[in-house]
């Protein structure tokens, strides 16, 4: 197969019909011309070739997430001084014994076409230095025997490939590394447990990438003898397959670095988001989403799961015992006595340490209802039912220090039937779900519906890759003794939810009570908002992609990367509302911002107050970097504007809504970014995240009248004054700032972090 074909077959084509329309209509003239050829039918391969590009792409997905990155070979400070004194005292001893390697791979995959990069580096130690100093350096620098870097793709899928296994030992520090042939690109493994991981998933997907290269020749073929292809997509694959169109080097289909980037530019660029072409063909229809705030989240979330008959998946941060939190609760209980497959995935963090709902026994109720599920047979993972706090206990004992303790789910993710998706920033609680009267609780924050294209089914394998990670480090909790095995509406099942159920206690706190529950009741039984019935109207949408943050698991920040690609494109405007926004933590983001304002583009940042910051302290950390934002534009046409959420209503003169919790971005009136994703070093380098990229312009249209009309009431812009003032905290007093220290102790690990 030709280079021509490797690019332009393809699934996901960004300019697709730009280019389909252009070049392929002088093909349909000739093909109506001939008014004696005879009717072919097509179909039958087609959706057999349709069928087969989602086992393929679901496998390049697989192979996308493969990104390892190891050290091996580590040395303790102890041996590297026995060394030292062995060499001092005559003794060369064994250099090898002190030598300590990186070893970095990255694997993607796109239109049967595999990019690969492997890197490994030496960590020398400089002699002379107290405790010895490790600094990286090339490998190939200082050995023969062991590379720096080697080739990266492209290989192309299509073709038969041999793989081969070696045994590889340089410096007795890593063991084994795969091999495309000689000349061709090489992974390094420690071990054999991820390189068979590996194995196994590219000669899969050679082999489905062989079986789609000869329906495309039968589809060439039929449409030569007169066959009409409706699909689209499937159209402009075959199309492409007949043009002669001009090449495009191989070296710059892939380039290799820290992570690998497919080009964004140029005739035979490849990006990786669904296209609006994939129509009706089982992934759910065309492209389209749906901005929710928080009302309308509660709303839409009670609907699809009401409307659900196959299957839920529900993850979040904190699901709350309150009103909110009981009554979607008390519907998965039902729908899973429907026989609904109902799985929940929380964070046991987030409830043993919220202590607001406290006193008015919401914290209570949110371990009665974990409970109640797992009674009920629906598996709570991230949750151990024998003690509270056990699993937190399971964490640290797991090691990885402190970071990778604090390391938490903080994806908001659910998926119903397969078929649709919510993402976002909304926990289920009350406060993310604003069911409070205006006031501090009445908190601002933003979800996403998603359907078609895929996208529901991308949303659920992040689920459910969670999901095999949790049990494969701390067991399944469906072996648990809390949990219900029997079959939904035996004797057996009804038995042991009655001996295991625990009823909820009354919620407590005041004259709000019976207004939030009155509110609740409205907008999930009753459908209404407002006193107004909810009326779900999904917008168009051009291409999307799913993106997720497992960055302990892969070593790379996919969401960081996926907010570079997307500022470095803005040409006229950027608009960025995010509640925690930490610069210090965030240099990649800073430089691509400041470098956007300098070539003309409007940047404008919304972030919390110090008075409406949840916590109050992260304010204190983040002020002081304001200035390394604006100082390149100060008091230019295109200076950086960082603008903060007050709540307060200028007319009112009082404050009218509590935190800013949204993470969204806007760009030029296209490219848009939804998710739990929030531009600080713990989202970068530590939780699990989620979210989604849309081009749209109607998303857009939403995004920006948000910002203007409704966000910038109840903000304020920081002036440049303020911001020479903010400096670094050093502590505020002794105990009520434990968390300010705390917390500027692990943002300045993090900032150090690359």
């Amino acid at each position: 197969m030709s280079l021509l074909e490797k690019i332009f077959i393809k699934r996901h084509v960004f300019f697709s019909s730009v280019i389909f329309c252009s070049l392929s209509l002088p093909l349909f003239s000739l093909a109506s011309a001939s008014k004696d050829v005879p009717a072919v039918d097509a179909s039958g391969i087609v959706n057999q070739f349709k069928r087969l590009e989602r086992r393929v792409v679901h496998h390049q997905l697989k192979l996308d997430l493969m990104k390892y990155y190891f050290v091996s070979g580590k040395v303790e400070d102890d041996e590297f001084h026995r060394a030292e004194g062995e060499r001092r005292n005559g003794n060369k001893g064994d250099d090898k014994s002190i030598d300590q390697f990186r070893v970095s791979n990255n694997v993607v995959a796109e239109n049967c076409i595999l990019g690969i990069a492997s890197k490994v580096t030496k960590l020398a130690y400089i002699k002379g230095m107290k405790g010895g100093k490790r600094v990286p350096m090339l490998a190939s620098d200082l050995s023969a025997d062991v590379p720096g870097q080697s080739s990266s793709g492209p290989v192309d899928l299509s073709q038969p490939v041999t793989l081969s296994v070696m045994e590889y030992d340089p410096g007795k520090d890593f063991g084994y590394k795969l091999s495309f042939g000689p000349g061709k690109p090489q992974l390094f493994y420690v071990d054999q447990k991820n390189l068979e991981k590996d194995r196994h998933e590219i000669l899969e997907l050679n082999h489905l990438c062989q079986e789609r290269a000869v329906l495309i020749d039968q589809l060439v073929e039929l449409k030569k003898a007169g066959a009409v292809i409706d699909d689209k997509n499937v159209n402009f694959i075959v199309t492409s397959k007949e043009l002669d169109l001009a090449a495009v080097e191989e070296a710059a289909l892939f380039e290799p670095g820290n992570y690998m980037i497919f080009p964004r530019k140029g005739l035979g660029a490849r990006p990786v988001y669904r296209s609006i072409d994939q129509e009706q063909d089982g992934t759910g229809g065309p492209l389209e989403a749906l901005p929710l705030l928080g009302q309308q989240s509660l709303a839409y979330r009670y609907q699809t799961i009401k409307a659900a008959t196959k299957n839920i998946r529900l993850e979040t941060l904190e699901f709350g015992g309150d009103e909110s939190g009981l009554a979607v609760g008390k519907l998965l209980i039902r729908k899973k006595q429907e026989g609904v497959d109902v799985k929940v995935f929380i964070d046991e963090l987030a409830p043993y340490i919220d202590i607001r709902e406290v006193k008015t026994n919401g914290r209570k109720n949110a371990y009665k209802m974990y409970n109640n599920f797992m009674a009920a047979g629906i598996p709570v993972y991230g949750y151990d039912c024998a003690k509270h706090g056990r699993q937190l206990r399971k964490e640290f004992k797991a090691g990885g220090g402190l970071v990778a303790f604090t390391r938490r789910k903080h994806e908001k993710i659910q998926v119903t039937d397969d078929q649709v998706a919510i993402v976002g920033g909304i926990n289920v609680q009350n406060l993310y779900f604003r069911v409070d009267e205006l006031g501090p609780e009445y908190w601002r924050d933003h979800d996403v519906a998603i359907r078609g294209g895929g996208l529901a089914q991308d949303v659920a394998d992040v689920f459910d890759e969670n999901v095999e990670d949790f049990i494969n480090k701390f067991g399944d909790p469906r072996l648990s003794n809390c949990f219900n095995q029997y079959p939904v509406g035996s004797r057996e099942y009804m038995q042991f939810l009655t001996e295991h159920s625990s009823p909820y206690l009354e919620l407590v706190g005041g004259d709000f009570r019976p207004y939030r529950a009155q509110t609740v009741e409205d907008i999930t039984e009753r459908g209404l908002i407002d006193g107004k019935p909810f009326v779900p109207e999904f917008v168009p949408v051009e291409v999307a992609r799913v993106s997720n943050n497992n960055p302990l698991k892969y070593h790379e920040s996919k969401i960081e990367t996926d907010y570079l690609d997307i500022i470095n494109q803005a040409r006229r405007y950027i608009l960025i509302t995010h509640g925690y926004f930490m610069p210090g933590s965030m240099p990649k983001v800073v430089k691509a911002i400041v470098a956007a304002a300098k070539r003309g583009v409007k940047v404008k940042i919304l972030t919390n107050s110090m008075d409406t910051n949840d916590p109050r302290f992260m304010s204190y950390i983040s002020r002081y970097r304001y200035k390394d934002l604006v100082d390149a534009t100060y008091n230019t046409p295109n200076e950086v504007e960082i603008y903060e959420w007050t709540g307060m209503d200028p007319d009112k003169g009082k404050q009218v809504q509590g935190m800013l919790h949204a993470k969204t971005i806007v760009v030029d009136d296209k490219l848009n970014y939804i998710g739990s994703y929030n531009l600080d070093g713990a989202s970068n380098f530590q939780n699990t995240e989620i979210g989604v990229n849309l081009m749209s312009k109607e998303i857009a249209g939403i995004l920006v009248k948000q910002f203007y009309e409704d966000d910038m009431r109840y903000s304020r812009r920081v002036s440049y004054d303020e911001m020479l003032r903010y400096r670094k905290p050093r502590g505020y007093g002794p105990i009520r700032d434990i968390y300010t220290r705390a917390s500027l102790g692990l943002n300045k690990m993090l900032e150090h972090r690359e």
